[in-house]
């Protein structure tokens, strides 16, 4: 008895090209899988480690009180609103954003605007200006994209500003 033939070489070889290129499909797909799952996780343990919308808020609305007092404002905010604003983050994903409490009062003397320009130049922020001594406006953009404005003139002085966009949730 003979025993049957074997398959030729080039069919041999064709099964091992075959059998190859599925192991390296499967394990390049594998390899992407994971890639996609780190770049998730990487995104995900970022967004965990920034304030949320609401913390932002608190933290503004301290710097906000406290410029009030340098410059002589009513101790109590004019206007607290406390929803959330929609946003766009600068990924492209939706986040949120709040009004910081604001505050009106009498106008208020040059010198005090000199005081809150310096208290917010020590506390790291680029302040702008516009106008006069007596009717002018200085502002304030934070590192999280928050702004804050103070104007004064004639008529009476206030503080207004809107943290920067961030998540809803999640948070330091």
């Amino acid at each position: 008895m003979s025993a049957a033939p074997g398959p030729s070489e080039p069919t041999r070889t064709r099964r091992w090209f075959t059998v190859s290129v599925v192991v390296l499909a499967i394990a390049g797909l594998g390899v992407w899988g994971w890639s996609q799952d780190r770049a998730q996780d990487r995104r995900l343990e970022q967004e965990a480690s920034e304030p949320t919308a609401w913390q932002l808020r608190e933290q503004w609305a301290e710097v906000a009180a406290e410029s009030a007092l340098v410059v002589g404002l009513p101790p109590e905010p004019a206007k607290d609103e406390q929803h959330p604003l929609t946003c766009e983050r600068p990924d492209g994903r939706q986040g949120s954003s709040f009004f910081i409490p604001s505050y009106e009062g009498d106008p208020v003397p040059d010198s005090a605007v000199q005081d809150l320009v310096r208290t917010w130049q020590a506390l790291g922020y680029t302040v702008s200006s516009s106008g006069e001594p007596g009717s002018r406006s200085i502002g304030v953009t934070g590192p999280d994209g928050a702004y804050m404005l103070f104007s004064v003139g004639p008529h009476g002085a206030g503080l207004m500003g809107e943290t920067g966009c961030a998540p809803e949730q999640g948070g330091a």
